[in-house]
């Protein structure tokens, strides 16, 4: 029969080789690579014709992705924000760290420099660096609405909707970039909110964080998938170079890997 083509029964009796390792993919926070794997990964035949595990399995993982509007009501974004989370997150989390040692040698020059800050959840950054005594004006691009409102109060003084003018520019970008479908959304970001960087933050974990969603399949992690894809060192460096020309980088390594950019 014509419609039995391209049939390859050694793929069939070894399916669930595929289907193993399109799971291992998704609990390795590649989930990505998982969804290229059950849709366009297979044989030419079973790309037209998917097996019933592969299409229930392409069904789980769509259950467990998150999209945009998981992103803007999403609990973990209405978390109680605090000056203490701010606090912590600024002196122990490295990416804090490096964005504070930036904006305290400007305030050392008597500058006062410019944060932009794209999608961030409880808004520790911001509260944090006010806490410690740092000098700013903030500008933010947020989804959740309900975290940006019971954020506010913490950092209205300091909010502005765009780059005073010959400011030093600070663009910060932390663990986003492993949620995004597009890398490139990062720049249009900046493009977009008229922020003209000096110095550049990108973070995200370095493999696999925290040994992935070993569990992803149940019910209580439904539309909690976030991290599209995980970046060696190389990879990481790489594509932050590559969107932000003409910038000096830094890599520094981590559970969490953190880039700083300077325009040179």
């Amino acid at each position: 029969m014509e419609l039995e083509a391209g049939r390859l029964p050694y793929f069939e009796n070894n399916l669930h080789d595929l289907l193993n390792y399109a799971e291992t993919l998704i609990k390795a926070d590649e989930l990505e690579k998982a969804e290229w794997l059950l849709f366009k990964g297979m044989p030419g035949y079973y790309r037209d014709h998917p097996p019933e595990q592969v299409i229930a399995l392409r069904k789980k993982l769509f259950g467990f992705l998150m999209n945009a509007t998981d992103y803007a009501n999403a609990p973990d974004d209405i978390r109680l924000v605090c000056k203490e989370q701010g606090v912590y997150g600024v002196t122990n989390l490295l990416r804090g760290q490096l964005i504070k040692t930036s904006i305290d040698e400007q305030n050392a020059k008597g500058v006062i420099p410019h944060l932009f800050e794209m999608g961030p959840g409880e808004y520790w950054l911001p509260i944090g660096l006010m806490e410690l005594g740092c000098k700013f004006t903030y500008q933010v691009s947020y989804l959740s609405q309900k975290a940006y409102d019971r954020a506010h109060e913490y950092f209205k003084g300091i909010l502005v909707d765009k780059p005073p003018v010959g400011s030093y520019q600070i663009f910060a970008a932390c663990e986003i970039i492993e949620h995004l479908r597009s890398e490139l959304e990062i720049v249009h970001c900046a493009l977009k909110n008229g922020v003209d960087a000096n110095e550049v933050h990108v973070s995200t974990p370095m493999y696999t964080y925290a040994q992935g969603g070993l569990n992803w399949d149940s019910e209580s992690n439904r539309g909690l998938g976030g991290h599209l894809r995980t970046y060696t060192p190389g990879e990481f460096m790489n594509v932050v170079s590559g969107m932000f020309q003409g910038y000096n980088w830094a890599l520094y390594l981590g559970a969490v890997q953190s880039l700083v950019g300077k325009r040179g």
